[in-house]
């Protein structure tokens, strides 16, 4: 039965890379963070309730991409994972849109904390009218 079982699972994710890159190799990388937005429509984030942030990643092209929040005194880190295949775009190379992640945040009290990025750091404020941090497109 286990042996089933680890085929099975084997199977899925052998089917999951293939479906993902069309045939191609593909690989788990660790991206970087490029920028971040939060997707509540309200504008404004409430202390004691989680929110959702997006965050734009350097895993250009990325079939998809996971992310993981921490929170360390003030600081919000996240730690982001993607599985990028490559492309085969013959003569015309194209650069793919940067995968994005959806990081869950957990509820946090009022007050500022701070995310660190690859070209920015931005105040993030729970419960001020002014998040800090830009409203998703």
């Amino acid at each position: 039965m286990q042996t089933r079982l680890r085929w099975v699972v084997a199977m899925s994710v052998a089917g999951a890379a293939v479906l993902a890159g069309c045939g191609q190799p593909c690989e788990a990388i660790q991206p970087r963070v490029e920028k971040v937005c939060h997707a509540n429509d309200a504008g404004r984030l409430e202390p004691g309730q989680p929110f959702f942030l997006d965050v734009e990643t350097t895993a250009y092209g990325a079939a998809s991409a996971g992310c993981t929040v921490a929170i360390d005194g003030g600081l919000i880190a996240f730690s982001l994972s993607a599985t990028v295949c490559q492309m085969n775009n013959g003569n015309n190379p194209v650069v793919p849109p940067p995968a994005i992640a959806r990081c869950a945040v957990p509820a946090l009290d009022a007050g500022s904390y701070v995310i660190v990025t690859r070209t920015q750091t931005t105040n993030l404020v729970i419960g001020a009218g002014d998040s800090g941090v830009v409203t998703c497109p």
